[in-house]
């Protein structure tokens, strides 16, 4: 009896719909001991953030001790609430983990991701019925399957793999605006407290998103209804009172935000509109998405969705609401300005078609319970809509018959033959059939993406074996004691790795590892790597790999590198130890490295610092300091130092200082190029390519077509006066081109694509990248850069250095080599530096002591970025030029003590106080209240 009273409310259902979707596509997973973690930001960011966090939950709650404010393991260091907040801080599902061992936390990340989808399913299926007008009865089946299509669609097909902690807002967002329409209706505002605050706590980022959405909800609302004063009052001081008692995570969230090194990015990147091809796949998105979305349009919805807005589009009057948000959300993935102003203003990102998955399942609701009603016009229409969609994911594919989402096709045009037997005879099982198909389409949905998962020569998740090795191996990585370093690990990942430019995995461990991948990096850290053009920094990982520089690395404080097999590059200071490898790295040191805090020779004006090339800032950081003072020198020695040698372009013999270098992709036996005349005065020295006015300008498809062509035809004529070379009997220049339009037809321009610039030196590779303006994380234009070649060799004769581009097109840019010395004379700089340094420097949490004479300059330079949230009570502390702190002397001895907190914790933490102050205000008052109107 039990059993049935709980089979007949609509949980039941849920759970049983839920499970049969849950066990076919992460059964085959977790049998095969396949971790859910993706091999790109999951392994990189989110796991090692969860790590962390379970650290500092035990730490809290076992030893009642904060988490450090300043964090020396993430990058040079940085503030730790502004850089997890975004991550953990806010995410309550990730709580528990306190509770669980170190070796556990690959199972808890993965059951966790189930239960964040359950959640949203049950979300909406508390909210839907209190959405719906006059809470219209439905039968439970028609609930549940609502509530399943809400929570699989191409949103969670995406981002459940890659970005758990992107579920929890569609868990909230249901109950968000329910708690919303209550106000809106009857007064009811304790519940919307509850919600905001959630919101807001939870991540701030998807609070800017779900705020704007619930603004909309609540102008449109009132649009409807005309009523535009009524509750106001109460909505405003409630969303009031939420930032209030949020305010300790969010201020200091904000404040990073703006301080962020993605702060200064282009409004949606530059784009007034998204390409053509942007355009001709946007309608095959509704059927579904490529396994990389096209600017965030996570597509993807069932045939039963897909249906319902046609039979609501059809029927205008009585489901305005939703024809509106169809209309808007139309108009607005049209236009990379609505992306941009729903991703805070920065890059065009779609990831706001989340909120769409609500008023889609509300009108599948609507579909079902009048599915009486549905007409043969109806099926008509949606057919037209899905022959549109299938020809546009034909297109996508480049027309490709045997493409990956046939079966999603193939099932949308069975459902829809389905919705049209139902309404044109009397089937049995109406509901069975129904709910079967929808099932069916949304486990291929999710599981497309990811079919060759069961692969491990192809899968993208991790392992399970290898997350828990992974995670051991953090441990053996080793620091001096009482001694501060900093250190650089080469790629944990081996043939693992995937899109993400860096690992935090050794935040785990004990070192102070320079590479930092996060969302928010520190604006001044991002500051100081573009002001030495350090190319491998993006806006996400500001500090890279310092592209394998030795002066910079020893400036920083790198003290032990972490070397592959196959490192690229072996910067000059640094010494393999013998027979000691760590995780099968080898372990290289340099004796050169500069402490955290150090007495400068000289001081620059950063006037004079910014007139200097890439190469000469980064010599002049070697014995000086950065400040905006006039008295000061012109140049440090070191610089002084710095070569620009001879080179020649394309093996001319017209030797010159720097060049006009254009290249017009075309087809080649040899690479173009410099060569970098023979010199003596290179022994020694680092070489450096300096790239100034930097343009690409991309072939038009007429342009590409006949370089594609003529590449083709002169490979075969290469291949022809080969001997040697087996005859080429499928040469076919016109088969060539059906094939060659078949496949880039669709995609007539190339204006949004990055590109790369390959070169070599000694047999040593790198290259640049140049991101695109359809690269949503790490795109930044770039007009002059710098590429390090590495240790000069050979220097007694010509070089030819190799130029190798990878798209199609015409490249101008201005072209140097300047050398600085990484021999003994970059030794003795070091050398004195370390000497003139304050002779002990204390490091404890959120403090940094030592005690120094004054020195000649007045200053001493540290590597710590800078932030407002330090502070002296002994000192003045001044930003220098290159955005690390400074701090400025007086006379005789200066016991010199910096103190950090994090900046708005504070203020966030008195707010706080405030909001729970005044709902203890509120309580009593209607407690007093009720007990008046009780005694009246």
């Amino acid at each position: 009896m039990t059993f049935l009273k709980f089979w007949r409310r609509p949980i039941a259902h849920y759970t049983l719909f839920f499970l049969i979707i849950v066990s076919l596509i992460f059964g085959p997973l977790l049998l095969t001991q396949t971790s859910l973690i993706w091999n790109g930001d999951g392994i990189t960011q989110h796991y090692p953030a969860l790590l962390h966090w379970q650290q500092d939950l035990k730490q809290l709650l076992f030893h009642h001790q904060w988490p450090a404010m300043w964090q020396w393991q993430i990058g040079l260091g940085q503030d730790y609430f502004q850089t997890f907040s975004y991550y953990v801080m806010g995410d309550i599902f990730t709580y528990p983990i306190v509770f669980f061992k170190a070796s556990q936390a690959a199972h808890y990340y993965d059951i966790m991701l189930i239960v964040r989808l359950y959640l949203a399913g049950l979300s909406f299926l508390i909210a839907a019925p209190h959405l719906l007008p006059n809470k219209q009865h439905m039968p439970n089946w028609i609930l549940s399957l609502a509530a399943i299509t809400y929570v699989f669609t191409g949103y969670t097909a995406f981002s459940a793999f890659e970005h758990p902690f992107f579920i929890n807002p569609l868990i909230i967002f249901p109950l968000l605006i329910w708690s919303l329409l209550r106000v809106l209706q009857s007064g009811h505002w304790l519940f919307l407290l509850v919600m905001v605050t959630w919101t807001l706590w939870n991540n701030f980022y998807f609070a800017f998103i779900l705020g704007l959405s619930s603004f909309i909800f609540w102008f449109g609302y009132h649009l409807l209804h005309r009523q535009w004063t009524q509750y106001l009052v109460r909505i405003i001081g409630t969303t009031i009172l939420s930032c209030l008692i949020a305010a300790p995570l969010l201020i200091p969230s904000i404040l990073a935000t703006f301080s962020a090194a993605r702060a200064n990015t282009k409004l949606a990147n530059g784009l007034i509109l998204y390409p053509t091809s942007y355009y001709l796949n946007l309608p095959g998105s509704l059927i579904g998405t490529p396994t990389t979305p096209n600017f965030w349009v996570t597509g993807g919805i069932s045939f039963l969705s897909i249906t319902a807005i046609v039979f609501g589009w059809r029927r205008f009057e009585t489901f305005r609401t939703y024809n509106y948000i169809w209309i808007t959300a139309t108009i607005g993935l049209m236009l990379p300005i609505f992306a941009a102003i729903f991703n805070g203003g920065s890059s065009p990102s779609n990831r706001w078609m989340f909120v769409l998955s609500l008023p889609m399942a509300l009108m599948t609701i609507n579909l079902l319970v009048q599915l009486k009603t549905l007409t043969n016009r109806d099926i008509m229409l949606t057919a037209i809509v899905g022959l549109v969609a299938t020809i546009s994911l034909f297109i996508a594919n480049h027309f490709d018959v045997n493409s990956s989402f046939g079966l999603l096709i193939a099932i949308f045009w069975a459902g829809l033959c389905l919705l049209l037997l139902i309404i044109q005879t009397d089937i049995k099982h109406q509901p069975l059939l129904i709910v079967t198909l929808t099932l069916l389409s949304l486990v291929m949905l999710m599981t497309r993406n990811h079919s060759d998962d069961s692969n491990p020569k192809k899968s993208v998740l991790m392992p399970m074996r290898t997350v828990q090795k992974l995670t051991r191996m953090q441990a053996d990585y080793s620091v001096t004691p009482n001694q501060f370093e900093r250190v650089q690990i080469d790629n944990q990942l081996s043939n693992l790795t995937g899109v993400s430019p860096a690992s935090n995995l050794p935040i785990i461990g004990p070192v102070n590892s320079i590479n930092s991948y996060w969302s928010l990096q520190n604006a001044n850290t991002s500051y100081l790597m573009q002001t030495v053009q350090n190319q491998t920094t993006t806006p996400n990982d500001v500090t890279g790999t310092l592209d394998d520089r030795n002066v910079l690395s020893n400036i920083l404080g790198v003290t032990n590198r972490y070397e592959n097999d196959d490192q690229s590059m072996h910067p000059a200071s640094y010494q393999s130890q013998i027979n000691h490898t760590i995780n099968q790295q080898t372990v290289a040191t340099s004796r050169n490295v500069y402490p955290l805090i150090y007495a400068p020779i000289t001081i620059v004006s950063t006037k004079n610092f910014q007139q200097l090339n890439a190469t000469q800032r980064e010599a002049t950081l070697a014995d000086s300091i950065i400040l905006n003072q006039t008295k000061s020198h012109a140049t440090s020695d070191f610089s002084r130092q710095v070569i620009t040698t001879n080179i020649s372009v394309n093996g001319t013999k017209q030797w010159q200082k720097e060049v006009n270098f254009q290249y017009q992709t075309h087809a080649s036996v040899l690479p173009d190029g410099i060569t970098i005349q023979a010199n003596s005065k290179l022994r020694g020295t680092e070489l450096h390519l300096e790239l100034s006015h930097l343009t690409y300008q991309p072939f038009t498809l007429r342009q590409r077509y006949l370089n594609d062509l003529s590449t083709y035809q002169f490979n075969f004529k290469q291949q022809q006066q080969n001997p040697q070379h087996t005859a080429d009997l499928r040469y076919n220049p016109t088969s060539f081109s059906y094939n060659w339009f078949k496949n880039n037809i669709t995609s007539p321009e190339k204006k949004v694509n990055g590109y790369q610039i390959e070169t070599s030196y000694s047999g040593h590779d790198n290259s640049l990248y140049q991101p695109g303006k359809n690269n949503l994380s790490f795109y930044q234009q770039r007009s002059a850069v710098t590429v390090n070649l590495g240790t000069a060799k050979k220097v007694n004769q010509n070089h030819f250095v190799p130029l190798m581009f990878s798209q199609p097109g015409t490249y101008r840019f201005k072209i140097k080599v300047v050398a600085i010395p990484v021999d003994l004379r970059f030794n003795q700089v070091a050398q004195q530096i370390q000497t003139q340094a304050p002779k002990k420097i204390n490091i404890k949490r959120d403090q940094v002591t030592t005690v120094t004479d004054q020195n000649p300059t007045g200053y001493l330079a540290t590597t710590i970025p800078y932030s407002s949230g330090w502070q002296s009570t002994t000192n003045q502390l001044v930003k220098s030029g290159t955005g690390m702190l400074a701090i400025r002397l007086h006379a005789g001895q200066n016991q010199i003590q910096l103190r950090y907190q994090t900046p708005g914790l504070k203020l966030g933490i008195l707010l706080a106080l405030a909001g729970w102050l005044i709902i203890i205000g509120i309580s009593i008052w209607l407690i007093i209240y009720k007990i008046k109107i009780s005694a009246h």
